[in-house]
């Protein structure tokens, strides 16, 4: 980014982004009715339920009930998990003025009580996973982290080389939550759930306990998971 804009420019942009920041954090309540609302950059996620969990994780985010100016938290679907109503989206960190910035604004984040962080291997060039990685050294166990596969990950081989990738970007050994990213297209839930599609992947990555939960970003794939002898979706983000 900074190397598209003057100084001048940057410094303006970052001035309005704030703004907004402030405009939106003076009239949030609560966000989302069944699952928790994370806002990211400029939209809302909202995550409903999410498959069965091997154990709850280290960052398990209790109570839910909050006090004056606390950042409400929500249940991540069924998993028993809760987690901020706000979330840090890696697509904008990774555009930040620097390393360094990135890294300021996640540890700011947690210390305000933001505990959701999201993420994809390909953000900025993967530059969004490496800051985040780099920023929750020494607090990893604080917050709740996923990553995602992305569009050219759709078979297995690939989309278990993108995990490992992500993981090493970040600097950790496990994600809480893996997800299938950009499943938009009428041809996607074919691709992921045919014989070493994506969906092995998730499976696997799960049995090799590289992650606590799995689950798709998608368009709609309950059908194919059905034909595919899958439960339904049970996690999502619209």
């Amino acid at each position: 980014m900074s190397g598209q804009y003057g100084p001048e420019e940057v410094a303006q942009k970052n001035l309005l982004l704030e703004l907004k920041r402030r405009q939106f954090l003076k009239g949030i309540g609560f966000i989302g009715a069944g699952g928790v609302g994370a806002i990211l950059a400029d939209h809302i996620v909202d995550s409903t339920s999410l498959v069965e969990a091997k154990e709850a994780p280290t960052a398990q985010v209790n109570p839910s009930r909050t006090t004056s100016g606390e950042i409400p938290r929500r249940p991540l679907g069924k998993t028993g998990v809760e987690v901020s109503a706000i979330g840090l989206g890696g697509a904008t960190l990774g555009e930040a003025s620097s390393r360094e910035e990135a890294i300021r604004i996640t540890h700011e984040a947690i210390d305000n009580g933001i505990t959701f962080m999201d993420n994809a291997w390909e953000y900025n060039k993967h530059r969004s996973e490496e800051w985040m990685g780099e920023a929750l050294q020494g607090r990893r166990d604080q917050v709740f982290l996923m990553s995602k596969v992305c569009t050219h990950g759709r078979d297995r081989k690939v989309a278990m080389q993108q995990l490992e990738e992500s993981l090493r970007r970040l600097k950790t050994d496990y994600l809480d939550l893996w997800q299938i990213h950009e499943v938009v297209y009428y041809n996607d839930p074919e691709m992921i759930f045919r014989a070493n599609g994506a969906i092995e992947a998730l499976t696997q990555a799960k049995k090799e306990g590289f992650e606590l939960f799995k689950s798709s970003k998608k368009f709609d794939a309950d059908e194919g998971r059905m034909q595919h002898g899958f439960p339904p979706q049970s996690q999502m983000e619209t």
